[in-house]
């Protein structure tokens, strides 16, 4: 089914359930002779409304408790209370207690600031917002992709990293690829404070208990410019949210991770020989030339890129076909001018290629750099996969994310189509809202009102923006704005009377194309 469609759909059925509110509210102003007076105390309740929904989030309360409070604020509404109101009320909330606890009962669901998480403890699993996210693993058995840079660096002749930087910690696997490696001390940072946690409490390896951690739940960027150390290793650990951080300009919580700015940052952070590593299941090939240029203007010398299984080259219309846990994903090393970490890794793989082993303690008595896989008793040759330099064509890129266009996963400038027809949809839907609900002799266009609107939805994207610059990509940030700009009395008003179709994402954003 188009996405357009399903969007359309849940836009209506929220829509019509705030017409009701919004002619409540519609008549509240109109009842007051001074607007800045009524508007200055629909600012104020709207404060309220983010402040408890703050404290609610704060405390990771589950939906049924939402909706009971939104059941019993609904019934003030009612001209007087009637047994079926109450039963209707009771009826809400009761069936979504039981569909919550026949949810629970196959697994554990926490409601964080950003996600809805399942949690599956039998195998370790995390999906968020419905989604496969992660899994915690056993490290060393599994997961070579997370002791990748460590095996590239120790097999060059190289130290383990004394000082790392993890961006994008999650449940702990890449901390615990990092005290694998023998690293020396490892600054954890992870934005979502629910994986972490689930991290600490269940991870097979008990990585964050390690003396040798530091857990900072805080935003990647922030953490960045905060800190006055200086790394041998900074990583972006599949750094990859699956929820938009703002509905209206297509942000995600990872967008000013991927910027100029961002990766000037990191370099601020490295040590002249160190090493700054990022890795994903970057879908399309202009997406990694488009990364490999920035990284190329930023530090000054050319990345290593990596693709597993093993590609000569990456073009800009390639599709990248993301298959079991590692196939499809990409490495991109990075480092100052004569970092001597990089520069020994680059010239091992210039002459040779390193066999990494589906079970990485394989990898650990031996020097798995040559021309053919390593032969070790047991270990049939089917086991090692094949690492190897990978050329990228960085022709037909797009413009390069900035702070001020932070876009990593839009190749050109441009409002996708895709969103521009769900926005001509969702008009089509509010003007069709309005014909059915408003009384036809005061139906009449405000262009004052319609002005203001779109002003603030302006200043709302504007401010979300620059506070995620300032202060990080946090639900505290884009829920202040998403709420104080909701609160209008919409475009058509009269006398006792105004519909406001509440604003609701489309989910149409970030699009690839």
């Amino acid at each position: 089914m188009p996405i357009e469609v399903v969007a359309g759909v849940f836009y209506l059925l929220i829509a019509l359930m705030f017409v009701g509110l919004g002619q409540v509210m519609g008549r509240a102003f109109n009842a007051i002779p001074n607007h800045v007076a009524a508007y200055t105390t629909n600012v104020l309740a709207s404060l309220v409304g983010i402040l408890v929904f703050a404290v609610m989030s704060w405390f990771r309360l589950p939906p049924v408790l939402w909706f009971a409070v939104a059941a019993v604020i609904a019934l003030r509404f009612a001209p007087r209370w009637t047994t079926l109101q109450v039963l209707s009320a009771f009826a809400i909330v009761t069936v979504l207690a039981v569909v919550a606890s026949i949810e629970s009962s196959r697994r554990i669901t926490v409601w964080s600031p950003y996600y809805k998480i399942y949690y599956n403890p039998k195998v370790g699993s995390l999906s968020t917002n419905n989604i496969g996210h992660q899994a915690m693993t056993k490290v060393g058995e599994t997961g070579g992709a997370y002791m990748l840079p460590h095996l590239l660096n120790r097999d060059a002749g190289g130290q383990p990293f004394n000082e790392v930087m993890i961006i994008g910690a999650g449940s702990g696997n890449d901390v615990a690829g990092a005290l694998a490696g023998h690293v020396g001390h490892v600054d954890a940072v992870e934005i979502e404070p629910v994986l972490y946690e689930i991290g600490e409490a269940d991870h097979p390896l008990k990585p964050y208990k390690d003396p040798r951690v530091t857990i900072h739940v805080d935003d990647g960027r922030s953490f960045a410019r905060k800190t006055n150390k200086m790394y041998d290793l900074v990583e972006y650990a599949l750094v990859d949210s699956l929820v938009l951080h703002s509905s209206y300009s297509s942000l995600r919580l990872e967008s000013f991770l991927f910027t100029e700015q961002a990766f000037r940052d990191i370099k601020d952070r490295l040590k002249p020989d160190g090493v700054f590593v990022m890795y994903n299941y970057f879908r399309q090939g202009w997406i990694v030339g488009r990364l490999e240029r920035m990284i190329e203007d930023v530090f000054g010398a050319k990345p290593i890129i990596v693709a597993l299984p093993y590609r000569e080259t990456i073009n800009p219309g390639d599709a990248i076909k993301v298959t079991g846990d590692t196939g499809g994903i990409t490495f991109l090393l990075a480092g100052k001018p004569g970092s001597k970490t990089l520069e020994a890794i680059r010239r091992k793989l210039e002459t040779s290629s390193y066999w990494l082993s589906e079970r990485p303690l394989d990898n650990e008595s031996i020097n798995a750099y040559g021309p053919k896989p390593p032969e070790l008793p047991g270990v049939q040759s089917e086991r090692w996969q094949r690492i190897g330099m990978t050329r990228v064509e960085t022709s037909e890129l797009g413009p390069l994310p900035t702070d001020d266009w932070p876009f990593l996963y839009l190749r050109s400038a441009t409002i996708p189509f895709l969103t521009l027809r769900g926005m001509a949809l969702i008009a089509i839907l509010s003007l069709a809202i309005l014909a059915c609900f408003a009384p036809v002799r005061t139906f009449r266009p405000n262009g004052q009102m319609f002005f203001l609107g779109a002003g603030f939805m302006l200043l709302e994207t504007k401010g979300v923006v620059h506070m995620a610059i300032l202060f990080g990509s946090t639900w505290v940030v884009n829920l202040t704005f998403r709420r104080s700009s909701f609160q209008f009395p919409g475009i058509f008003s009269g006398a006792g009377h105004s519909a406001t179709p509440a604003r609701k994402s489309s989910g149409l954003g970030p699009v690839v194309e």
